[in-house]
C-alpha cells in the first residue's frame, strides 16, 4: 500500500533532498522569490508554507523548530520578523508558483516561486545594512571607482593644504 508516500524524491536520496530542500527554503526566506524546477518548488511549497505558519505562531519553541530547517540566522529573522506578521490575516497560500520557459540544457520545465504579496510586505534589510557605505552585492568595477574617487578627494585636500601653507 502507498499510505502517506506522497513526497516527491526529486531523484536524490534522503540526505541530499534534505540538504537541498534546506536551502531552498533558506534562499526563498532570504530573497523572497527564487527560480527553480517545477518539480523542487512544489516540495518547496509544503516545505515552506509550514515555516510561514511557525512564523506565525511566533514562540521560542517555533523559532528553534525554524533554525532546524533552515540555515541561516538571517532567513529565521525574515520568516518570524518580517513575512509572518504581514502575513496574519492569510489562512494559507503564502507562496505563488510560476511556470516559466523550458530549460535549454535538458528541457525540464523551470518555475519562480515568490511569497504572495512580496511588493508590499516590509523591506528585509536591518538599518545597519542600510546605514552601512559597501554591500556584499559590490561589483569590482564599482569598488574600483569607489577608491579612485577616495584617491582625487584625498589628492585634492592635500593640494589645498600646500596652497595654504605657501599662500
Amino acid at each position: 500500500m502507498k499510505h502517506k508516500k506522497k513526497l516527491r524524491r526529486l531523484g536524490v536520496n534522503k540526505d541530499q533532498r534534505k540538504a537541498l530542500l534546506k536551502s531552498l527554503n533558506t534562499a526563498l526566506a532570504e530573497k523572497g522569490k527564487i527560480t527553480t524546477t517545477l518539480a523542487r518548488a512544489k516540495e518547496l511549497k509544503r516545505e515552506f508554507e509550514k515555516l510561514i505558519t511557525l512564523g506565525k505562531k511566533g514562540s521560542l519553541h517555533a523559532r528553534r523548530l525554524a533554525y532546524q530547517r533552515l540555515q541561516t540566522e538571517k532567513a529565521v529573522y525574515n520568516i518570524f520578523d518580517v513575512y509572518a506578521p504581514s502575513l496574519k490575516s492569510r489562512i494559507g497560500g503564502y507562496t505563488r508558483i510560476y511556470k516559466l520557459k523550458n530549460r535549454l540544457g535538458d528541457n525540464s520545465e523551470i518555475a519562480m516561486i515568490q511569497l504572495v504579496d512580496l511588493d508590499k510586505l516590509p523591506t528585509t534589510q536591518t538599518e545597519e545594512e542600510k546605514t552601512s557605505k559597501k554591500k556584499k552585492g559590490d561589483t569590482l568595477k564599482e569598488v574600483k571607482q569607489d577608491l579612485e574617487k577616495e584617491e582625487k578627494a584625498t589628492a585634492e585636500k592635500k593640494d589645498e593644504k600646500k596652497e595654504a601653507v605657501e599662500g
